[in-house]
């Protein structure tokens, strides 16, 4: 299953085009970072990245490519999902009377 924390990496890694700054700015180490994303990788079975050592880039593959609009739809979903499910503050007195309200739902 995807990790969620793995997605964020990679999308810090895609933002920063570097492993050290996705590190930095997610306050992590920058093995973590690594470790994230060889586990993204391994979980996916593609390689997100060209690495250049010898330059010290890195590119996105055709695969990072693709799995970074899955990547953001599923992050905007995550956040969406927290948003939906989260206590709503009421402004003013409660009600009185019953709190719950039966509700029919349907999952298909």
């Amino acid at each position: 299953m995807l990790d969620l924390q793995h997605l964020k990496t990679f999308m810090a890694v895609v933002a920063t085009m570097s492993f050290n700054r996705a590190a930095d700015e997610l306050d992590y180490s920058q093995s973590s970072v690594t470790h994230h994303i060889k586990g993204l990788e391994r979980e996916l079975g593609v390689r997100l990245f060209d690495r250049f050592r010898f330059a010290r880039t890195i590119v996105l593959t055709d695969a990072g490519r693709r799995v970074y609009l899955y990547a953001t739809r599923l992050l905007a979903l995550a956040e969406e999902a927290k948003v939906a499910v989260r206590p709503q503050r009421r402004r003013g007195r409660p009600k009185r009377g019953n709190a719950h309200t039966p509700v029919d739902v349907r999952v298909h």
